[in-house]
């Protein structure tokens, strides 16, 4: 019974996580705003939502170590380009096409694992990679840069990648910070660095 339990829990936590990502790609695809400027507000008020939270929180150790800045710095670079990866499937072609090609992030850390912890690839792995693959391309009607299709699987398939990318990092800096810091830092990284260009671009 307790089995069965943790089994519905990991269903309805899996649904859950795809209804949220529809919502907001949703509303990425009705907001007359670039990705970038999306982004940037997601994460600027993810960062400001956090630091509130860490702020009312009693600590007898600091949020993290001036040595995990670095790469939680770098993990805000990979979630700025993930998330304006997914707004820019969703603006050139559709939410579903986004969301879809986007989910496809286990395909990479199926073979991004082994590099990464030195884990073995296993048979049912490989499976459902190729069970993602084609129906990846099941999607596409042909190769043609200027379908807005195919331009939508590009960058919800870059998306999926550098998610996997920030998954795997995460299995690293999580055993060092807690998971609110490295959310914290991470949309604050995110959000400073699509400041930056948002900026630079306007004052070009």
């Amino acid at each position: 019974m307790e089995k069965l339990s943790r089994k519905t829990a990991a269903l309805l936590s899996v649904h859950t996580a795809v209804l949220l990502f529809g919502i907001a790609g949703l509303f990425g695809k009705l907001i007359n705003l670039s990705p970038a400027v999306i982004v940037f507000g997601r994460t600027f008020f993810a960062a400001v939502s956090l630091g509130i939270v860490a702020l009312t929180q009693k600590r007898q150790h600091p949020l993290c170590t001036l040595r995990d800045l670095p790469l939680l710095a770098v993990m805000g670079l990979l979630l700025a380009v993930h998330w304006t990866a997914f707004f820019m499937s969703i603006k050139v072609s559709t939410v579903a096409i986004g969301v879809i090609t986007f989910s496809a992030f286990p395909l990479f850390i199926t073979f991004l694992e082994p590099l990464f912890f030195r884990e073995r690839l296993l048979l049912p792995d490989i499976l459902t990679a190729v069970l993602i693959i084609a129906g990846i391309a099941l999607i596409i009607p042909g190769f043609d840069l200027h379908d807005p299709a195919v331009r939508g699987v590009l960058w919800g398939t870059f998306a999926g990648f550098t998610f996997a990318l920030l998954s795997l990092a995460n299995r690293t800096v999580i055993q060092r910070v807690t998971p609110l810091a490295a959310a914290l830092f991470q949309n604050a990284a995110a959000a400073l660095l699509l400041l930056f260009c948002l900026c630079s671009f306007s004052a070009a």
